[in-house]
């Protein structure tokens, strides 16, 4: 038997080089088998030595992924389910009363030898985190790095048999030999899966995988994170995560069973392991950006974006006016677009730092200028940004799609929404092929949220009974429209068509590949993990000088916000030059970048 032979090989087998990553459970059982107590300690510390030395080696998570192996994946936190019970150590004995000692931990099939029954009156009960990962939404090709698209290294998977589904915990002996498979929730009685079994006329139901983006490429899978403090989950929903861990998909025979459905409770159900794998993590870090081009932000990588600063400003701003028929104003304001983010929030309400921007004026121009400027920005905006949605606010898009996350209660899950996003996600609305008709009332609740999203980096998720759950984003969002777009926006600027698109022009820019992009993709990363320092007190004296002297002047038109708007605006034109405090020439620059927009608006 195939599987018998695998479960003792895993065992009994020599280490061999890259074994950490074939057999990992292998060299668990073997550090088990040294010191019980104590082993723990030491499986961490030879698989994070090996995850910082040697991650080249690492395989990507992929459908193709053999189970028992140990992967790498990038992925964000869709929902967060209940934690689970798991049996962390347990005594088996055989037939002849010899007794055997095993560990539950990092498995779902923990090696138990032929013939030896466990003993549920000898289990040790731990808890696990549980987390259902998906793709991240909108990441953008370019965020793979070149080892990401390599074919994995391959192992020798393990046989194929049923897909391993839990029962409960035992609370006795007599329930290890009569508990039955248990039901999913919503569902009714689940088909048995195990070979030779008949098959009824009805067909599989469709598991959905609860993608975010249709367009989305990449594994789902439930992660499973130990040793947890305080029963509190580290990582909050839409975190981006990078996780390092065992993958589960071996399917058990029926002849099995009895030693593996018992040892982890059944109260959370999920698809099968075939189809959504289980990962075991050994290491969950949180990944603030998907830049694969620099590995971190120290010095050591970041000397050489600092040095080309400038030229590589001047270079982003070239491509963004070319895609604005030539508007250099236009072009200012979506560059620090692109480095704003979110750093703060005044009382837990107001988003700072945010810099929403809506370009009006889309339209004009000649015939297919609307076209050209559209494509040309979206493409330009997924070149250059490592994850990015682009919404085309059609009256069908906004009365049929499900953009904000609801709770199912029936399935005991979250269902995505379109805007259940990542931080730093670029999300671009196209207003301009909305068309008249009649919103219902569907596509009135879906404007009021981007609104709500736009004006204060939050969303609330519906949960049902009249109960909603409000989650704080960080996502920059520029709405491109006809005339003013009838959602809010910190910025709003009409363009001026200088010249037409050069649509053949520019889609040779975009298609081709050079140091041009790792340069601005590089920059904007930089840029948005400044750590911004406070201006200087002298600065701060001549600022308020400035504003009360413009209040006196234009007490009508110049309020608190016209302040806060210049502050960002400012403190944008900073990070985008490279440095980390306010200067007297970031002012002045953000007091004529305003006075020309306020004159743009008006003119308009």
């Amino acid at each position: 038997n195939e599987y018998k032979s695998y479960l003792r090989n895993s065992c009994s087998m020599e280490f061999k080089e890259d074994t950490w990553i074939s057999q990992p459970n292998m060299i668990i059982n073997k550090e088990f088998e040294k010191d019980p107590v104590n082993y723990e300690i030491s499986v961490k510390r030879i698989f994070i030595e090996n995850i910082l030395n040697q991650k080249h080696k690492l395989p990507i998570l992929t459908d193709n992924s053999p189970s028992q192996s140990l992967v790498t994946h990038t992925c964000m936190i869709q929902d967060i389910l209940d934690q689970e019970i798991y049996v962390k150590g347990f005594t088996a004995k055989s037939k002849s009363g010899e007794m055997y000692q095993g560990i539950g931990k990092y498995t779902d099939m923990p090696c138990i030898p032929d013939d030896y029954t466990v003993d549920s009156d000898n289990l040790i009960q731990d808890s696990r985190l549980v987390y259902y990962c998906v793709p991240v939404p909108g990441q953008q090709p370019w965020t793979r790095s070149p080892s990401m698209s390599d074919t994995p290294p391959s192992y020798s998977p393990p046989s194929k048999g049923r897909d391993h589904l839990k029962r409960a915990l035992p609370d006795s002996p007599e329930d290890m030999d009569t508990a039955e498979e248990g039901e999913e929730e919503g569902s009714g009685p689940r088909k048995s899966l195990r070979p030779g079994t008949q098959e009824g006329s009805e067909p599989a139901p469709v598991i959905s995988l609860n993608k975010v983006l249709p367009t989305d490429e990449g594994v789902c899978c439930v992660c499973l994170v130990y040793d947890i403090h305080n029963d509190t989950s580290p990582f909050k929903i839409n975190d981006v995560v990078e996780v390092t861990g065992i993958i589960e998909r071996i399917s058990v025979p029926d002849d099995q069973a009895e030693h593996h459905d018992d040892m982890v409770e059944g109260g959370v159900k999920y698809p099968p392991a075939g189809i959504v794998p289980r990962l075991h993590c050994l290491q969950v870090k949180r990944r603030p950006y998907l830049n694969p081009l620099l590995p971190c932000l120290s010095e050591r990588y970041t000397t050489g974006v600092k040095q080309t600063l400038t030229s590589t400003r001047h270079e982003l701003f070239q491509l963004l006016q070319g895609c604005v028929a030539g508007d250099p104003l236009a072009a200012e304001y979506l560059l620090l677009h692109l480095v704003s983010r979110v750093y703060g929030r005044c009382d837990g309400v107001m988003a700072l730092g945010k810099f929403s921007l809506n370009l009006s004026g889309c339209t004009g121009g000649a015939a297919d200028t609307k076209l050209s400027l559209v494509e040309s920005l979206v493409s330009l905006l997924e070149k250059i940004s490592e994850t990015a949605f682009h919404f085309p606010l059609t009256l069908r898009n906004l009365n049929t799609s499900r953009i904000i996350p609801k709770k199912d209660y029936d399935a005991n899950r979250l269902v995505s929404g379109l805007l259940q996003l990542s931080s730093g996600t670029q999300i671009t609305l196209d207003e301009t092929v909305m068309e008249e008709g009649q919103l219902n009332p569907s596509g009135v609740e879906n404007i009021k949220a981007l609104g709500n999203l736009i004006s204060w980096q939050k969303l609330q998720y519906d949960f049902g009974f009249t109960y909603n759950l409000e989650f704080e984003y960080d996502v920059r969002v520029l709405v491109l429209s006809e005339g003013k777009s009838l959602l809010p926006s910190d910025i709003h600027l009409p363009l001026t068509h200088f010249t037409t698109p050069d649509r053949v022009a520019l889609r040779a820019v975009l298609q081709a590949e050079d140091e041009m992009w790792t340069r601005i993709r590089n920059y904007l990363t930089v840029a948005r993990a400044t750590n911004f320092k406070q201006p200087p007190p002298e600065l701060q004296d001549i600022i308020e000088r400035d504003f009360v002297k413009e209040r006196k002047e234009h007490p009508d038109t110049v309020t608190a916000d016209t302040l806060h708007r210049l502050l960002v605006t400012a403190r944008l034109i900073a990070i985008s030059n490279g440095r980390d405090t306010l200067s007297d020439d970031d002012w002045s620059s953000a007091k004529r970048l305003e006075r020309d927009r306020v004159s743009r608006v008006n003119q308009a």
